[in-house]
């Protein structure tokens, strides 16, 4: 009688952990997307769902631009959100004043950047489609990237400038309609690139005389992929 009590109680035992290690794996599949509710600007509501590895490269306001921007869309999905690479060097500086500054006829003033709009959006690209019930599959790999640039003549320096954001589409990869008994008849994937953008300016004394150069700057920032569902 001893050795079946115990027995029961080894039982009883295993099965409590059994059920304790369900719950904590559906606890945590639970919490790796957070889904919310947005109104757009037709008065419609729209459920979005955001991986909660992403909710701090997202803001509500850009999500609010999302379904703005496709007024039919439904059931949103942030898919992926990647950082721009690390920094890089960009000059364009004149070989000709530089020449000049041997003889010392010329002094370079310092390099001024400065930021006018932060994360600003780029572009909006399509990436793929995918009819309900159905799979697309991409037959061959496909970079959207966004790079840094300038505009204008640095007289002398460089501008340290964020690097490029690339979203890579593999062969092979593949994009899911909505599911047949779906009220939607496809699913579009999309990337929208963020960007910051700005001016610099130097003064370059040539001879005693000041000289102002100008130009404009952007470096990306961050894509961020995104699908959702449509009727039509």
């Amino acid at each position: 009688m001893k050795k079946y009590l115990t027995k029961l109680l080894v039982l009883v035992f295993v099965c409590i952990l059994f059920a304790s290690s369900i719950s904590y794996a559906a606890s945590t599949k639970e919490i790796k997307e957070t889904k919310k509710q947005f109104v757009n600007s037709e008065g419609q509501t729209v459920s979005v769902t955001i991986p909660n590895e992403y909710k701090k490269d997202i803001t509500d306001k850009e999500i609010e631009e999302i379904i703005n921007a496709h007024l039919y869309a439904a059931n949103v999905i942030i898919e992926e959100i990647g950082i721009a690479g690390e920094s890089i060097l960009i000059s364009q500086s004149s070989p000709e004043l530089i020449q000049v500054q041997n003889y010392g006829a010329v002094t370079f003033g310092p390099l001024i950047k400065k930021y006018t709009a932060y994360s600003a959006l780029q572009s909006d690209r399509f990436i793929a489609s995918a009819a309900r019930g159905q799979v697309y599959t991409a037959t061959s790999t496909k970079s959207y990237s966004l790079s840094p640039s300038i505009t204008g003549t640095i007289p002398n320096g460089s501008l340290n400038l964020a690097g490029t954001a690339s979203y890579v589409v593999y062969v092979g990869s593949q994009f899911s309609g909505p599911p047949n008994d779906s009220a939607y008849n496809s699913r579009e994937f999309r990337c929208k690139f963020y960007e910051n953008r700005g001016t610099w300016s130097q003064v370059t004394k040539v001879y005693g005389n000041n000289i102002t150069s100008k130009g404009t700057f952007k470096e990306p920032v961050r894509y961020a992929s995104y699908s959702f569902d449509r009727i039509y």
